[in-house]
């Protein structure tokens, strides 16, 4: 997908601010079979791994959905996936 950063700087003493647009890229999405590994405990340290074969998820995420008068989208609570 596209992505461009737009940037607003304003002076401390607020005399003049400046706008600026980066170029626009497309972002190369990569191979999907390699993730980033994160410690939740050193959140600096990350690594690029490989993943050798998708989870069988066993038990379902708790879902629930709400649907609300005069509202044109339900609202839904759902869990959260993750190890243990």
């Amino acid at each position: 997908a596209p992505i461009y950063y737009s940037v607003l700087t304003i002076n401390a003493d607020g005399t003049g601010s400046e706008y600026r647009t980066t170029d626009t890229v497309i972002l190369d999405p990569g191979d999907p079979n390699y993730v980033w590994l994160t410690d939740p405990a050193l959140p600096g340290v990350g690594l690029r791994v490989l993943v050798k074969q998708a989870p069988e998820w066993k038990a379902a995420i708790e879902q629930t959905v709400y649907r609300v008068r005069q509202r044109s989208t339900p609202i839904v609570l759902a869990d959260v996936r993750q190890s243990r």
